[in-house]
C-alpha cells in the first residue's frame, strides 16, 4: 500500500483498501431458518469465514450444533420477540456453566462464574440464544485487539490490520451471527436514559 503526505504533513492513502463484502443475515432471516439450519449456518460461518488462526484468536467457546439447535427451538417456542436468534458474547460477561477467561489463561482458577451477568440475562430474556464466547484484549485492558495467549484478531474486512478495541473477538464474530448493531440497539432500548 502506498502513502503520501499532504501539505500539512498528514499521511493519506493513495489507494484505500478494498473492503470484502460479508452478507450478514438479518434477525428475521435467522428466525426463518429451522433450528437445525440456524445452528449449522452459525458453525459453517465460523469454519468458512475465519481461518484456523482467526478462530483461535476470536472464538473462546462455541456451543455444539445439536445443543444450539435444541436451545434455538426452545427459545422460539417461548414466543419472545428475538426468539431463536443466536449471538456470541464477549468473554468478559459471565454465563452460568461456562468459564469466563476475560482474555487470560487462568481466571476460572481464581474466580468462578456462578451466575449470569445482567447483559446475558437480558439477551436471553429477549429470546436471543447464547451460542458462544469471543476473546478480547486481556482483561479488556487495551485498544489494539492483540492477545498474547490466543492471537491477534485481524480485521475481517482489511487484511493485515487488527480489529482494535478490547472487543476484538466480538468484532470478528459479528460476521458470523446476527447484525450485532441491531441486537445491541434492541437490548439497550428498554434502558434508554431520559432527561430530568
Amino acid at each position: 500500500m502506498r502513502t503520501a503526505s499532504n501539505a500539512r504533513g498528514h499521511i493519506q492513502l493513495e489507494q484505500p483498501p478494498q473492503p470484502v463484502t460479508l452478507r450478514l443475515v438479518t434477525l428475521r432471516e435467522w428466525q426463518e431458518l429451522s433450528p437445525v439450519a440456524a445452528a449449522r449456518e452459525l458453525h459453517h460461518r465460523v469454519q468458512t469465514r475465519l481461518s484456523p488462526a482467526q478462530r483461535r484468536a476470536a472464538i473462546a467457546w462455541l456451543e455444539s450444533e445439536p445443543v444450539l439447535a435444541t436451545t434455538i427451538e426452545q427459545a422460539r417456542e417461548a414466543g419472545r420477540t428475538l426468539g431463536g436468534v443466536p449471538y456470541l458474547a464477549k468473554d468478559l460477561f459471565d454465563v452460568r456453566g461456562t468459564p469466563t477467561f476475560a482474555g487470560s489463561t487462568f481466571l476460572p482458577e481464581v474466580r468462578a462464574a456462578d451466575k449470569e451477568s445482567t447483559l446475558i440475562a437480558a439477551a436471553n430474556g429477549a429470546g436471543l440464544v447464547f451460542a458462544g464466547k469471543t476473546h478480547l484484549h486481556e482483561f479488556a485492558y487495551g485498544i489494539t485487539g492483540e492477545n498474547p495467549h490466543y492471537g491477534d484478531c485481524e480485521h475481517p474486512l482489511v487484511a493485515g490490520r487488527t480489529t482494535g478495541g478490547s472487543s476484538s473477538g466480538s468484532a470478528v464474530g459479528a460476521g458470523c451471527t446476527a447484525d450485532a448493531g441491531a441486537v445491541t440497539m434492541l437490548l439497550l432500548r428498554p434502558y434508554r436514559c431520559t432527561r430530568r
